[in-house]
């Protein structure tokens, strides 16, 4: 771990430093879906740590091969998430729409970046009108921290967000009742198995995707 939300860890930029003047090959994974990886270079070198962008490897970049290899290239997406969350999944192929229109696949990239309480009000009439028809609606969460460090205590993120949707639509009639979706969420720790499955959504996570990308070059 090299930074949290008020800034670099430290012995962060040292470490980074010593790893450059090395010129030992080495990527930095982070479960961030809420930012390009230049967006990233430009945040960690904020925070003094001398990072290139092609040494970044965030959770948002697995979107692409994760919409390929489970036939959701052209879906409608709707995305709980700033701008660099649209694109990455916009880049995977996702046709983005808003959060109250019909959509095939919502994916919570973050909590911040929206209008919360309108958009994620908005996101859940729509798969209540899915589940009310019979269709199903895929949830792809590319980070499943529930929460955050922050300089006040911790913050809510983007896998809290997911539970809220998971829990609504595995028994929409009801007040929020904690039904099977969460268990099947607590039970798989979010480890990439899409189609969990409650009455209507499947629940597939993206980051378990890199413990099968032994194949990257060193």
């Amino acid at each position: 771990m090299l930074v949290h939300s008020a800034g670099a860890l430290p012995g962060a930029g040292a470490f980074v430093d010593r790893l450059n003047r090395r010129g030992k090959p080495y990527y930095v994974l982070t479960n961030d879906a809420a930012k390009l990886a230049a967006t990233a270079t430009a945040r960690y070198r904020g925070y003094g740590l001398p990072l290139e962008a092609d040494r970044i490897i965030t959770s948002g970049a697995l979107l692409a091969p994760y919409f390929a290899a489970h036939g959701l290239v052209g879906r409608r997406c709707a995305v709980l998430g700033a701008a660099d969350s649209i694109a990455y999944v916009e880049l995977a192929g996702g046709q983005v729409v808003p959060a109250h229109e019909d959509f095939d696949v919502l994916a919570v990239c973050d909590e911040s970046g929206y209008p919360f309480l309108d958009t994620v009000d908005a996101a859940l009439k729509s798969i209540f009108r899915a589940l009310a028809r019979g269709s199903r609606v895929r949830l792809v969460l590319p980070d499943p921290d529930l929460i955050f460090p922050s300089p006040t205590g911790v913050g809510v993120a983007s896998g809290s967000v997911a539970r809220l949707a998971a829990a609504a639509s595995a028994n929409p009639s009801s007040s929020m009742v904690a039904g099977p979706a969460i268990t099947e969420i607590d039970s798989a720790r979010f480890r990439g198995r899409p189609n969990l499955t409650d009455p209507g959504i499947g629940i597939a996570s993206v980051p378990e995707s890199i413990r099968s990308s032994r194949d990257w070059p060193a």
